[in-house]
């Protein structure tokens, strides 16, 4: 989100959440937008400036332009992560009391113009954050989600910078509900799943699903067993072997009661 020089964005796994339906108040100061969040995923908020590059410390050395907050100091060298978590729901009326705050799923970045006036060595105190406490379901909190700390890890040495307010330049609100919920909202659009081609034999086991279907397969069985019958048959004539009757070729012997060669009609005499 944009307001005047000053950009902000959460990230999960380090990539940038898309954000929708992003509005900006009537007087500039304020910018909201939805966003989908995961139960168990830290996430971290970023902001820069892009005129703050060309600004110069006190010290004289450029001021770091972008910004990133992804935990809460517990102490000048241990934090916890910031985490979205399933918002804890109860029937227990002890709890009827609480309602939860009005700013429950929003996380709110508020930028401020300050004066630097000296950084402190000494570690600073840190006030301790209460755990988020149960919502009765009576009053229906269509949330889903809530902001929680991690377990505590160790980090860096940090130590403390004195500064002066001077006025406060606009502020990023940021609200989170599961990805079903705001779609269910219309807020984000859902996903059009793509049609899966259908498979050639499930069109036709389809074709013949119907209250004939017994009769159209017994058909078939019937077409496709006389067909098989044809084919047999005329294997059968190709392997077949014709079988040919040759007659012996009779020669006639020349006869000893003629010297000469005697014509077709001749009669012999034998007396």
């Amino acid at each position: 989100m944009q307001l005047g020089s000053f950009k902000a964005w959460i990230t999960v796994d380090n990539i940038e959440l898309p954000e929708h339906s992003v509005q900006i108040s009537a007087d500039g100061k304020q910018v909201t937008c939805w966003i989908a969040s995961e139960a168990g995923k830290n996430f971290t908020v970023c902001w820069t400036d892009s005129f703050l590059s060309a600004r110069k410390h006190p010290a004289g050395r450029n001021i770091q332009p972008t910004c990133k907050r992804s935990s809460f100091k517990t102490s000048s060298t241990t934090e916890r992560p910031l985490l979205f978590s399933n918002l804890e729901l109860t029937d227990d009326d002890a709890y009827l009391h609480n309602t939860g705050s009005s700013e429950l799923g929003d996380i709110k970045l508020i930028i401020n113009e300050v004066k630097f006036l000296a950084r402190n060595r000494r570690a600073p105190r840190y006030k301790p954050l209460p755990e988020p406490d149960k919502i009765h379901e009576k009053t229906k909190k269509a949330m889903g989600h809530r902001v929680k700390l991690g377990i505590e890890v160790g980090c860096a040495p940090s130590y403390n910078v004195e500064s002066s307010p001077i006025r406060m330049i606009g502020s990023f609100v940021f609200k989170y509900r599961p990805l079903a919920q705001l779609q269910a909202n219309g807020i984000i659009p859902l996903e059009k799943k793509r049609k899966r081609a259908m498979d050639p034999v499930a069109v036709l086991d389809l074709s013949i699903d119907n209250d004939d279907n017994d009769t159209a397969e017994a058909d078939r069985i019937k077409k496709l067993e006389k067909e098989l019958a044809s084919l047999k048959q005329r294997q059968s004539q190709r392997s077949k072997k014709v079988k040919v009757e040759v007659k012996p070729e009779v020669k006639a012997e020349p006869s000893s009661l003629s010297s000469g060669r005697r014509q077709l009609g001749d009669i012999i005499d034998l007396t």
